[in-house]
């Protein structure tokens, strides 16, 4: 029983040896495989690295203010960044910091079985992080981190643009120190959603192959270039291509809607070598021509100071090629050159001009933008004074004695007015020069029904317009002509009897002007100041003769012709611009009374200001000229 026993336990420890040699053979394997695995990685990983180097090479990616860093502590599966640059400036140089901090955690997750798994399932990619940064308008700093794949299998190449602009972090107050011009940030924003949606600019600037991928409801970002505002497009899919999905828009294209200076050359903030200015003293007073930074140093990328609005006075004490130190108020720091400016600037809630415009009566220009502020000087008709800019509300800026003033625009005529002759503008009226604007008028008038109907249509919408009517008729219906001119409107002559002037000789014309204008002294108690010679006929002898500006039209509704409501409103509406146009009509038809109750308020609905022809030639700059003929301003 014993020896049974023994032989057993000999047999069961051959067992045991042969188990634990079989055991050991496991992990043998198992490190065989993961020899293998590491070798095969590291094949794969050398080979995109090799690949990787070549392709940093040939894009000149590496910048000049370092080298390329390792994101991996593990020669497995390296991804790699540029250096980032320094701006000397702290809230800058921390945002490029945060960022590149938060882009390389991101990377560095991934954990070693997660490199094994993109090994496996040949998912594995390489990653290089790029950035670009720019100099762009008044010193404003944008970077661009791009990160681009390359694929272990297939050598794809996709981009993905991480972060721009610097923007402000909104959790966190900002020091005066913050480089950014304030507003900058949301123009461009609207400026690139409307730049989107408008299909034809849209299409063209696409390449095709991208037109299926990016459409305009695509997240994008943007980065304020050299060469103008580049539009990185977020997307999903791999572009086999060399090509980072973005389009520029130029300088030219976005500069009036950002009011910044395009032609300045704006450089790769890489390129900027901080050299330094040399001053000398050059003690006057200047003006800021546009919103400008105020610098502590001489550099774009030193800390700012504040900001100066456009056409402030500002002290110079000392000027280099590129800078001038600047007192304003209790600030001092360096501004650029280009921004001051020796002659008086305009506001900057003012539209720049410069020209000469003449008082249309006498006026006083006051210090400042309120009718009870304090007068600088007083203008008698006729005085000219030179304009530096126009205001929305209606004021003028101008400059008087090297001091700036402020007077209602309604008071100022580009023509020079003649004394003692009446122009026929309403001073009360906010009329916008800068806005669209047409004249109605109406010839053969007065007629107590219609022309009546035609004014309450007027009084209705508050607006006005211009009556051509015939001497004889405003004898016979005084109390029509007087309600036109009462009303605002401006009454013109249209002849006596309305024969045509071209037939008639000397003697025959001066007695159509002489009767006409002693029929409008009885009634309104002075004469009128524009003719329409009957159907629009005036020759040589003709317009050496008469004593008015001709007033003709460029848009005839034909009222006379079709006597048809809608017919007359057609013909207004398939005008599409008629701003600074004369549309001729007539006020004895019940039909172009029953147009006009249609046409005035679809003209105020597009925007337009009905005005009298006085005030169409006044606000679009035409000096009326008596025995001249006019069709539109």
């Amino acid at each position: 029983m014993k020896e049974f026993k023994g032989n057993r336990l000999k047999r069961n420890k051959k067992k045991y040896k042969k188990f634990n040699k079989s055991l050991l053979i496991i992990p043998i394997i198992l490190i065989v495989i993961i020899i293998i695995t590491i070798y095969l990685f590291n094949k794969k990983s050398n080979s995109l690295e090799k690949f990787s180097k070549k392709y940093i090479k040939d894009n000149k990616i590496e910048k000049n203010v370092g080298k390329v860093n390792s994101l991996y502590k593990y020669n497995l599966g390296k991804s790699y960044y540029i250096n980032y640059p320094s701006f000397s400036n702290r809230n800058l140089d921390k945002q490029v910091s945060d960022e590149k901090k938060y882009i390389i955690n991101m990377l560095e997750k991934k954990s070693f079985g997660q490199l094994l798994k993109e090994l496996t399932t040949k998912s594995f990619v390489y990653n290089i992080i790029d950035y670009e940064s720019y100099l762009g308008p008044d010193g404003i700093i944008g970077v661009a981190f791009i990160e681009t794949k390359l694929d272990c299998t297939s050598h794809v190449k996709y981009k993905k643009v991480y972060n721009l602009n610097m923007n402000p972090n909104e959790n966190k107050k900002l020091n005066n120190t913050y480089i950014f011009v304030e507003g900058y940030q949301d123009k461009i924003t609207e400026y690139v959603d409307k730049y989107l949606n408008s299909d034809d600019k849209f299409k063209s600037k696409l390449k095709s192959n991208y037109k299926k991928i990016i459409n305009k409801d695509n997240e994008y970002k943007y980065v304020i270039s050299s060469d103008g505002v580049i539009v990185y497009f977020d997307s999903n899919e791999i572009i086999k291509s060399n090509d980072i999905i973005k389009i520029t828009i130029p300088f030219n294209d976005i500069a009036n809607y950002l009011n910044i200076d395009y032609n300045v050359t704006y450089k790769n903030i890489n390129d900027i070598k901080n050299t330094k200015e040399k001053f000398k003293d050059n003690k006057k007073k200047m003006y800021i021509k546009r919103l400008s930074n105020l610098y502590k140093d001489s550099s774009k990328n030193s800390d700012l100071v504040t900001i100066i609005e456009k056409g402030n006075k500002v002290n110079v004490e000392k000027s280099s090629e590129n800078y001038s130190l600047i007192k304003y108020g209790k600030n001092k720091g360096y501004i650029l050159n280009k921004y001051l400016s020796d002659e008086i600037v305009a506001d900057a809630n003012f539209i720049d001009t410069n020209e000469t415009v003449y008082a249309s009566e006498d006026i006083s220009i006051k210090k400042g933008v309120k009718d009870d502020s304090e007068e600088l000087v007083k203008l008698a008709l006729g005085d000219s004074i030179t304009r530096i800019g126009t205001s929305d509300d209606g004021w003028s800026e101008v400059v008087y004695n090297n001091e700036k003033g402020y007077v209602k625009s309604n008071y100022l005529s580009l023509i020079k007015p003649v004394p003692g002759r009446l122009i026929n503008i309403d001073k009360n009226k906010n009329i916008n020069a800068k806005g669209g604007m047409v004249a109605l008028t109406f010839d053969d008038g007065p007629n107590p029904s219609s022309s009546n109907r035609i004014l309450d249509t007027l009084e209705k919408y508050h607006v006005v317009a211009t009556f051509f009517d015939l001497g004889k008729l405003a004898l016979t219906y005084p109390d029509v002509v007087k309600r036109e001119e009462s009303l605002g409107c401006e009454v013109g002559t249209h002849s006596y009897d309305h024969p045509n002037l071209n037939n008639l000789n000397t003697d025959a014309i001066q007695k159509q002007i002489t009767n006409s204008k002693n029929a409008f002294v009885s009634v309104l108690g002075h004469d009128v100041q524009l003719m329409r010679p009957p159907y629009g006929n005036a020759n040589d002898l003709v317009k050496s003769i008469v004593p008015y500006p001709l007033i003709n039209w460029n848009v005839d509704t034909l009222d006379w012709k079709t006597k048809n409501k809608d017919a007359i409103v057609n013909e207004v509406r398939k005008i599409e611009n008629l701003d600074g146009k004369i549309i001729l009509m007539h006020s004895i038809y019940e039909t172009t009374a029953d147009a006009v109750e249609v046409i005035v308020p679809e003209l105020i609905n597009e925007g337009y200001q009905l005005v009298t022809v006085s005030e169409l030639a006044y606000y679009k700059g035409a000096e009326l000229s008596k025995g001249v003929k006019y069709f539109g301003f």
